[in-house]
């Protein structure tokens, strides 16, 4: 019991840590659209190649997080175990 306690405030900083990096990723997004948007008529393939790889990072870091998510919800409900964490 006891250390399902401490994993699940581990936990709960990862998520923290993981919501952090998400935002991060989000304005880093935001600026690279506005410099693609404002140079329009010149934006370059690289550009559009950033966005995109931080896209997928984005969507990597928000399934991490849902992962993540549920494992907590499942050590609150005390049905997770922690073979294979």
């Amino acid at each position: 019991m006891k250390e399902d306690l401490k994993r699940y405030k581990e936990m709960k900083i990862e998520l923290e840590t993981i919501e952090d990096k998400l935002e991060y990723l989000k304005e880093k997004k935001t600026s690279i659209k506005s410099q693609i948007i404002t140079d329009l008529p010149v934006s370059t393939q690289s550009e559009l190649d950033r966005l995109n790889t931080l896209l997928v990072e984005i969507e990597k870091v928000i399934k991490l997080y849902m992962k993540k998510q549920r494992k907590i919800l499942k050590i609150s409900n005390g049905t997770h175990t922690w073979k294979n964490s």
